[in-house]
């Protein structure tokens, strides 16, 4: 007569308290795999970029491809295919993994060192990397400025959109006036409607 076999118990599972703590425990675990994932992510396009291709253009079976912004390396075409492959995830969304990685480790270097450092979740640097992708090397500097230390949701989306928002209004010059003097640093209301810090400034 075989067996049924049971499902693995917690420890403690009669105890609300214990699992709770286990449960804790175990995000607290993941989270810290999903930061060693995105280092190796990282680690990998540096291994791969697109330098690494050798021999004159017009013989390159593979090509280097851009990821994350202006300034990021181009990574070698084969690699993130390589590397979708070992994630389980298709070749696009593998692209896009690497690109936050990439855009992370070169373009927001403070949030990087906060992710080392165990205080930013991959997820969240995720987040910060897909909206600055897009920006100038200036204007994704600024971001990683202002958003390098421990903040929730709402502060990097209210810091992205500040910065998105000054650029578009008045450009690149603008932007930088923030690190001039402390006067110019906006309020909170100011963050929210970068107009009110523009029309402080006496643009």
């Amino acid at each position: 007569m075989t067996s049924t076999p049971q499902p693995r118990r917690l420890d403690g599972a009669d105890d609300p308290a214990a699992v709770l703590a286990y449960a804790r425990e175990q995000k607290r675990v993941e989270d810290q795999a999903a930061r060693e994932v995105m280092k190796a992510a990282a680690t990998w396009a540096g291994m791969h970029s697109g330098e690494s291709l050798v021999g004159p253009v017009d013989e390159w079976h593979e090509h280097a491809l851009p990821l994350g912004g202006e300034g990021c390396p181009e990574v070698a075409e084969f690699a993130v295919v390589e590397f979708a492959a070992a994630l389980g995830k298709t070749t696009q969304a593998g692209r896009l993994y690497l690109s936050k990685a990439v855009e992370g480790r070169y373009r927001l270097t403070r949030c990087w060192e906060q992710l080392e450092a165990g205080i930013l979740p991959a997820w969240k640097l995720g987040i910060i990397a897909e909206q600055t992708m897009s920006l100038p090397p200036e204007a994704a500097a600024f971001v990683d400025q202002l958003l390098g230390l421990q903040l929730d949701r709402g502060h990097y989306d209210t810091g992205i959109a500040f910065t998105r928002g000054v650029v578009e209004r008045g450009g690149l010059e603008q932007l930088n006036r923030l690190w001039t003097s402390r006067e110019m640093m906006p309020t909170r209301s100011e963050l929210e409607a970068p107009g009110l810090w523009l029309a402080r400034i006496d643009l």
